[in-house]
C-alpha cells in the first residue's frame, strides 16, 4: 500500500489533466526514466503513476532494461507485502482515527457533512463506519474503494508492476522513507485544510475514472511535461509542497550517497517527484549532476 499518500495528489493531477492537455511533438514523448551517471555510479529515477487504467500496460522496453540492469531497487516506502501493510494499519490506527469520546462530526463543516451523506450510500457505508476516521482517512478510503470496485476498470500501478518484477529478478529492494514520512503531509493538516481536502476528493469521485484514463495515456505516450505542468501547479499549495517539494528534499541527500558511493540502482516513485520546478531531476541538476531523459 506505498500507494496511500500519493493517492492524494494523484487525484489533484486528474482535476487538472484536462487543462493541463499540452500539445507535444513525437520527439518531445519519451520514457518517464532518466538517468545519472558520474564515476561508475548510475542511478536510474522512474516516474510511476500508482493506479493505472487496464488498458495501459506498465511495461515498457527501456524501463524493464533499467530494472535488469541495477543491483537494488527503491521504492517510497517499504515494499514487503504484510509488514509494510501492518506499518499502515498501525500507523492510521494513531494518527488518522479520534480518540475515545471525539468522532469525525464534530471536525466537519456543514457542507462536508451534507456530502458525506450523499456518497456514504454509494460505497456501502454508514456513518458507524467511519465515525473514527479523520476527514483525510475517510478520503483516501473512498478513493481506494473506487479503484477497487468491479466497474472502476484499474490495474495496479507501475509500482506493483516493477515490485513483482524485482522479486522475479531477486533484486534487493530499499525504501526512501517511512511510512509515517510519507503520511505527514496528513497528519500535519488543520481541520480547515482537511475538510476542505475532503470536499475536493468527493467532488472529484465522479469523474475519476476518465480523468485517470487521460492520466494513464499521458503517461503511456511519454506526456512528461504535461506531469511537470501539472506538479508546478500543485506546489503552489502548502499541502502540495509538503506532498511533493518537502519529500524530495528529504530523498535528495540519499540520491547523492548513492552516487558516492558509485551504487547501480533504480529509483521507483510517483512521476510528479521527477519533474517540474520543484522534482528530483531539477534538484539533482541544481548539484551539478547531469540528468538524461531516456
Amino acid at each position: 500500500m506505498n500507494r496511500t499518500a500519493s493517492l492524494c495528489f494523484v487525484a489533484a493531477w486528474l482535476l487538472l489533466v484536462g487543462s493541463a492537455a499540452l500539445p507535444a511533438s513525437a520527439a518531445e514523448r519519451r520514457n518517464p526514466l532518466w538517468v545519472v551517471e558520474q564515476n561508475g555510479a548510475r542511478i536510474y529515477l522512474l516516474g510511476s503513476i500508482h493506479v493505472l487504467p487496464r488498458k495501459v500496460s506498465p511495461s515498457k522496453p527501456a524501463l524493464v532494461n533499467a530494472l535488469e540492469q541495477s543491483d537494488r531497487v527503491f521504492f517510497e516506502t517499504a515494499q514487503s507485502s504484510t509488514p509494510a501493510e501492518s506499518a499502515h494499519g498501525e500507523f492510521f490506527k494513531k494518527q488518522g482515527t479520534y480518540r475515545k469520546g471525539d468522532d469525525l462530526r464534530r471536525h466537519l463543516t456543514k457542507d462536508a457533512r451534507d456530502l458525506m451523506d450523499l456518497v456514504l450510500p454509494m460505497f456501502d457505508l454508514k456513518w458507524a463506519d467511519v465515525q473514527h476516521y479523520r476527514p483525510w482517512l475517510v478520503a483516501l478510503r473512498l478513493e481506494q474503494t473506487l479503484y477497487a470496485s468491479a466497474g472502476f476498470a484499474a490495474r495496479d500501478g507501475v509500482d506493483d508492476f516493477y515490485l513483482k518484477l524485482a522479486r522475479q529478478e531477486k533484486k534487493q529492494l530499499g525504501a526512501l522513507e517511512t511510512v509515517g514520512e510519507q503520511l505527514h503531509s496528513f497528519t500535519g493538516m488543520t481541520d480547515a485544510e482537511q475538510n476542505r481536502y475532503l470536499v475536493q476528493t468527493i467532488e472529484g469521485l465522479v469523474q475519476m475514472r476518465p480523468r485517470l484514463e487521460a492520466l494513464g495515456e499521458l503517461w503511456r505516450s511519454g506526456r512528461t511535461e504535461v506531469f511537470a505542468v501539472i506538479a508546478d501547479e500543485m506546489t503552489k499549495s502548502r499541502m502540495g509542497r509538503q506532498v511533493l517539494r518537502d519529500r524530495n528534499l528529504r530523498w535528495l541527500p540519499k540520491i547523492e550517497q548513492m552516487i558516492a558511493r558509485r551504487e547501480k540502482n533504480l529509483i521507483v516513485a510517483g512521476i510528479g517527484h521527477l519533474v517540474g520546478r520543484d522534482g528530483l531531476v531539477r534538484m539533482l541538476e541544481a548539484k551539478g549532476y547531469t540528468v538524461r531523459q531516456l
